[in-house]
């Protein structure tokens, strides 16, 4: 537990490492040190919902988006949006993964330096985290995904959960929601940044305006608050409730 610490200190604080920060870390490492996974997935549940009625009240003053211009898009599954881009993964994708008992997906995110976001790992990331992986967990991500079984060079930066072999995302049913809404959602905010080829979008299909729209709502308004209240608090408070979910995504990886 304490190389988990360690992780956490040099990973996560590195940029702005202050001392109260370090002491409550220290405190709750002492706490989770003997948490089995049913307690885990408690401890994550309380730290996620706590933001959840300020987002509620900061969500109904916001001017939902509205998508009027067509949208069109069809994937050709190039596989190049999946290694290109570290994949985030929302707050609203980790209460949705405990509502819907998808926790198998909490051992493979990290929290990236200094960011208030989370990430999918990419497979070089899992390479050097992976003597901190209990055999269960990794018995599990392979079975997900066969082609982490022989990682080859040129496929170290793809996501974790992409599988060049067959060109897909082993998990697209629960798949994040930046996935879910991209390249779309690049063009609805004019963002012209992406690795899909123009045929994709010249010979695509429509996209449901309705649906993207109800993502990217549901994915800007916790993002958002989230984002403000990681930033003003410079020591404890919500930055710590960060790294507190980032320990507790570690731990989940030694769990049987």
């Amino acid at each position: 537990m304490s190389d988990l610490l360690d992780v956490i200190k040099k990973r996560f604080l590195c940029c702005r490492i202050d001392a109260e920060n370090i002491k409550q870390l220290e405190r709750y490492e002492k706490e989770i040190a003997s948490i089995d996974r049913e307690a885990l997935m408690a401890a994550i549940e309380a730290l996620a919902s706590r933001p959840a009625a300020l987002i509620a009240s900061i969500g109904a003053d916001l001017e939902p988006i509205k998508i009027d211009a067509p949208v069109k898009f069809s994937c050709d599954r190039c596989g190049r949006c999946c290694s290109s881009y570290h994949i985030g993964i929302s707050w609203s994708d980790i209460t949705s993964y405990l509502q819907q008992g998808d926790a198998f997906i909490f051992p493979f995110i990290t929290l990236p330096d200094d960011r208030p976001y989370y990430q999918l790992m990419t497979k070089r990331e899992f390479l050097e985290e992976k003597s901190s992986f209990s055999m269960a967990r990794l018995q599990e991500v392979e079975a997900i995904n066969p082609s982490l079984a022989d990682i080859p060079d040129h496929d170290l930066e793809n996501c974790i959960f992409f599988n060049p072999l067959e060109r897909a995302c082993t998990i697209h049913a629960k798949k994040p929601l930046e996935c879910k809404t991209y390249p779309a959602g690049n063009i609805v905010f004019n963002d012209k940044e992406n690795a899909c080829d123009a045929a994709c979008f010249d010979q695509g299909e429509r996209i449901d305006h309705a649906e993207l729209a109800r993502m990217l709502n549901q994915k800007r308004v916790p993002d958002y608050v989230l984002s403000i209240l990681y930033g003003i608090a410079q020591t404890g408070g919500w930055r710590t409730d960060f790294f507190k979910i980032a320990l507790l995504l570690q731990k989940s990886r030694s769990i049987p």
